[in-house]
C-alpha cells in the first residue's frame, strides 16, 4: 500500500462514524469529492484494505455509494437538457456577505 492509499482509507475510517468530512478532501488530497470515493472504493475492493474489518469496509463501501448517488443527483440537477440551469448559472453571494454594507454585488450577465 502506499503512503497516499493508506492516508485516504486512514482518513475515511477516522471520519466513518461521523458522516465523512467531504469540506476537507481537495484541501489534503487535491482531488474532489467524487474522485475520492471512486479511489476509495477502489482501495476497499482491492487487498490493501485487508486490515480493516468487514464491518468498517462494508460502512465505508456504502458511504461511498451513497455519497456517490448524491453527486450524481446534484450534477443532473444544475442540468436541464443539457444545458446549465438558471439556478446555477448565475454567480451567488455568499450568506455571510449579503446585504452587509460596502460589500460589492456580484455582477451577472445577461447574455
Amino acid at each position: 500500500m502506499t503512503p497516499h492509499e493508506n492516508d485516504i482509507l486512514e482518513f475515511a475510517t477516522a471520519w466513518l462514524p461521523y458522516g465523512g468530512n467531504d469540506d476537507e478532501i481537495f484541501v489534503l488530497f487535491g482531488i474532489d469529492i467524487a474522485e475520492f470515493h471512486r479511489r476509495l472504493l477502489a482501495l476497499l475492493d482491492s487487498r490493501v484494505s485487508g486490515g480493516l474489518s468487514n464491518i468498517t469496509r462494508a460502512a465505508l463501501r456504502e458511504q461511498c455509494v451513497d455519497r456517490l448517488r448524491e453527486l450524481t443527483a446534484q450534477a443532473a440537477r444544475r442540468t436541464v437538457g443539457g444545458a446549465v440551469s438558471p439556478a446555477t448559472a448565475a454567480p451567488r453571494r455568499a450568506p455571510h456577505t449579503a446585504g452587509q454594507p460596502g460589500q460589492r454585488r456580484l455582477e451577472t450577465s445577461t447574455r
